[in-house]
């Protein structure tokens, strides 16, 4: 669970880098964020193998049926922007430009909540496994 979590902390920060980068006015922004994109899929691919790896995802149909769900609108709301809006065509005093960014960060970050949510319950229901806790019985346990 630990490598999904950090893959995801990647991928925030990355989304987030790449909402703080649209307000460069230099001439350089258009570049560097021409390679945030492509970090940005590189990390996708990242998190993906780290699901795939996870044990707790993969032992929950439930959850890796949401994460599925969650990361294919994902990646179409990401396929569907960057094919509309190749950086040549960037326009951002283009109203169309501007709805399609908003789309699409709503959906990122529908994703990174979505993907918190699983990361947070499969933790819960974790059951410790240190020697000392084949000791204990879960059912006596008060907190």
């Amino acid at each position: 669970m630990q490598a999904f979590s950090d893959a995801l902390a990647e991928l925030e920060r990355i989304l987030t880098a790449m909402a703080e980068m649209s307000k460069r006015t230099d001439e350089a922004w258009k570049k560097d964020f021409i390679e945030m994109r492509r970090q940005l899929q590189i990390q996708l691919t990242a998190l993906t193998a780290a699901a795939a790896q996870c044990s707790q995802i993969r032992g929950n149909p439930e959850a890796a049926a949401k994460l599925r769900e969650g990361w294919t609108k994902m990646r179409s709301a990401l396929a569907l922007h960057q094919a509309s809006w190749p950086a040549v065509r960037i326009d951002r005093a283009d109203p169309a430009y501007l709805e399609s960014v908003n789309k699409t960060r709503t959906t990122n970050w529908a994703f990174v909540e979505l993907a918190r949510q699983i990361i947070a319950e499969a933790r819960q229901s974790q059951v410790p496994n240190t020697r000392a806790s084949a000791y204990l019985d879960p059912a006596t346990i008060r907190l």
